[in-house]
């Protein structure tokens, strides 16, 4: 099984957790539906990298984590923890991360909106290419 961990630096993380610390989470995650997780690379934050995550389920290998597939594996597997066969496991590509960064993941429609926002920015500062 290939699991990946959070891939934010430790000041970001901290600075996530405290708040986090301020209530339950306000997303309802649902099995089975995509969640986009948006980076950025650029210093300007115009440029999104965008990973595209199933969502399987929350507290399965560790309690107080989200799981996630990516899309190829979901598909082809279906949920990691119903895969029998034993020769895939290893190979199963699954994202876990604490509820801080599972609040943080866009849904389609809040995807949508950001990349409006993020074509005019793109438009601002190359010229209109976007």
């Amino acid at each position: 099984m290939v699991q990946r961990d959070d891939k934010r630096d430790d000041e970001q993380k901290d600075a996530l957790r405290i708040l986090s610390w301020y209530g339950p989470m306000t997303v309802e995650l649902e099995k089975g539906k995509a969640y986009f997780d948006v980076s950025y690379s650029d210093d300007d934050l115009i440029i999104p990298n965008i990973e595209t995550l199933i969502y399987v389920g929350k507290d399965i290998l560790e309690s107080g984590k989200y799981y996630f597939q990516t899309p190829d594996c979901y598909f082809q597997n279906g949920p990691f923890y119903a895969v029998t066969d034993e020769s895939i496991k290893p190979e199963l590509e699954i994202v876990s991360m604490d509820e801080c960064w599972a609040e943080m993941l866009e849904t389609i429609g809040t995807l949508q909106e950001l990349l409006k926002k993020k074509q005019c920015d793109f438009n601002e500062l190359f010229g209109g290419y976007g």
